[in-house]
This record gives structure tokens, sequence and C-alpha cells, in this order.
């Protein structure tokens, strides 16, 4: 098959007269793993313009300068509660490794007074590559999120009182 004059990645197997829509194709850049789980974060400043489809990285930055990119290119669903989109949660599809580095990250800028999670938007997408995470998994911070199993709901709601003082629209 092709589409565009561009060959498709798998041979599918259609009735005749089938029409193909972009629902039925899978983007490129999206192949699923079977680690990958839909995690929902609301303790990370996002862009004003943010919308669902866009691609973002999410980063950490500390007061003594240093920025780490903790996770990079994951697409953004925003979650929609009776018709009004949310203002402070995002969706987004993480491996198992992925979704360690995150926790970490939530951890350690909660310990750290002036740490920033954050999300960066792609500007085009579509035609660029994914940045390199560069966040380093602390051993210490790895061992307290095993010893501890409430202490990632505890530092994503230290993070969320540090941005707001509880107004959730405020991470926008």
């Amino acid at each position: 098959l092709e589409l565009n004059s561009v060959p498709l990645i798998a041979k599918v197997d259609m009735k005749k007269n089938t029409l193909i829509t972009t629902d039925l194709l899978s983007k490129g850049d999206n192949i699923v793993q079977d680690d990958v789980r839909k995690q929902e974060y609301n303790m990370i400043v996002l862009p004003m313009d943010l919308t669902t489809g866009d691609y973002i990285d999410v980063r950490v930055m500390f007061p003594n300068g240093q920025d780490f990119i903790v996770v990079a290119k994951k697409e953004v669903e925003i979650p929609n509660v009776a018709g009004v989109d949310s203002e402070d949660t995002i969706w987004i599809n993480l491996s198992e490794d992925e979704i360690l580095h995150m926790s970490c990250a939530i951890i350690d800028a909660a310990q750290v007074k002036g740490a920033k999670i954050y999300a960066t938007k792609y500007t085009e997408a579509g035609m660029q590559t994914a940045a390199i995470p560069t966040f380093p998994v602390n051993a210490g911070t790895s061992a307290l999120l095993q010893s501890d199993p409430n202490i990632l709901e505890s530092a994503m709601t230290e993070i969320r009182s540090r941005y707001n003082n509880g107004n959730s629209a405020d991470l926008r």
C-alpha cells in the first residue's frame, strides 16, 4: 500500500473499497511498547497554548540553574470534564523507565525549594527530532520511592501547593 506515494510500513489485508482514514494510521514515532501506560500529571507548569495533540518535553529546573530534560517528545492529551478542558492536568504515555524518571524528578523537585517541573512545547513536532533526556536518576531518591509508597503523592502535593496556593488555573 502507498499513501501519497509514501510506502506504508505494514501490509494490511483490507476488503476492496475500504475507506482509509487517519484513525486507521499510526504515527511513526508512536510505536507502543508493552510497558507503556497513560500517566496523569497535575503539577507540571504548562504552556498557555497547550492543546491535545501537542508534543512536549517535561523538564525540571533547580534554583542553582541546573535544567534537565526528564522525558522527551510526548504527545499530550488534555482531559475534558463535562465539556471543559482541564487547566492543570495532562495525560501522557510513558514507558516504565520514563515513569521512574518522572517520579524521581518530582521527588527531587519537591525536596528543593525553588525547583520547578515544567513543559516545553515543540514548535514543529513533525519535523523536529526528540530531545535527549538528561535527568540523572538519583539512587537515593529511587530507593526512597521504593521504600515509601506515599512519597510520590506527597511530593506532587508539595509541588502543586508551591506553584499555585490552591488555584489550579495558575499552572498555565
